[in-house]
């Protein structure tokens, strides 16, 4: 396998579909289909399996993830590194925390582009844990992460909020509300993602304050799963409404949450 398999595999998760991956990664859909079936033969083992809602990846898929997360990453790393020596100093590293490109960034990415020619902009999107280990150990000069920012350690500015938001099937009893708080949520299965971004942790200490503990039926490694877990109708999905309009899913409502700390 090859680096450029592995960033074309990470995309087909992100997106949950090899048409937008293709378009994300400017390649066609059938150069980024044969990527994925050489990777699997080398693999031996089967990484996406089809749907009416686009692919959903399998069980090797889901171990190969996190891996290939890394190794992408790493790689870029070691690219952004040589190249801004290349430029000198004319590359920025910015790591973006997940979703905040497509919904809030990409006009001020245009927009510095425009004012700054001269300075290329290289772009990583990681977890919001990710992004504030890269800014404290110096890999990159800023970040555009989620919040809470701890203050004793960064100097931050408030670009905008939004919510944390339950991801509901439609039928679901909960479906109707149009706000949710976390005491609604006592006793009602939960899909979250793992401890490497700030919403486990802010979602479970805001139930610990509610008075009871989150009945976790699933930690994922990838946020996609979250919706498949409400799609398929098993409990609710803790996301973000920013999220949320990015990866709309048929029959499947996003409602916020009222508590101010879950913003």
């Amino acid at each position: 396998m090859d680096v450029r398999q592995l960033k074309y595999f990470v995309e087909v998760c992100n997106c949950g579909s090899f048409a937008q991956a293709a378009e994300t990664c400017h390649i066609s859909p059938q150069g980024i289909s044969t990527a994925i079936i050489r990777l699997e033969r080398e693999l031996s083992c089967k990484l996406f399996k089809r749907t009416p809602r686009g692919v959903m990846p399998t069980a090797n898929a889901e171990y190969l993830l996190p891996h290939a997360r890394e190794i992408v990453s790493r790689v870029e790393k070691c690219e952004a590194y040589f190249a801004r020596n290349a430029k000198f100093g004319r590359l920025l590293p910015v790591f973006f925390a997940a979703g905040t490109i497509q919904e809030f960034a990409g006009k001020a990415i245009a927009a510095f582009k425009q004012q700054y020619p001269d300075i290329h902009l290289s772009i990583y999107e990681e977890t919001d844990l990710a992004c504030d280990a890269a800014v404290e150990q110096e890999d990159v000069e800023l970040a555009l992460t989620l919040g809470p920012v701890d203050e004793r350690k960064f100097d931050s500015f408030l670009l905008f909020s939004t919510m944390h938001a339950i991801i509901v099937h439609e039928s679901h009893p909960l479906a109707r509300r149009k706000y949710i708080t976390v005491k609604d949520l006592r006793d009602v299965p939960v899909a979250i993602i793992n401890k490497e971004t700030k919403t486990n942790p802010n979602f479970r200490a805001a139930c610990q304050a509610a008075g009871f503990e989150p009945r976790i039926a699933a930690v994922v490694g990838d946020i996609l799963l979250v919706y498949h877990f409400a799609e398929d109708n098993t409990g609710v999905g803790i996301s973000t409404m920013a999220l949320a309009k990015r990866l709309a899913r048929p029959h499947v409502r996003a409602i916020p949450f009222v508590e101010p700390e879950m913003q």
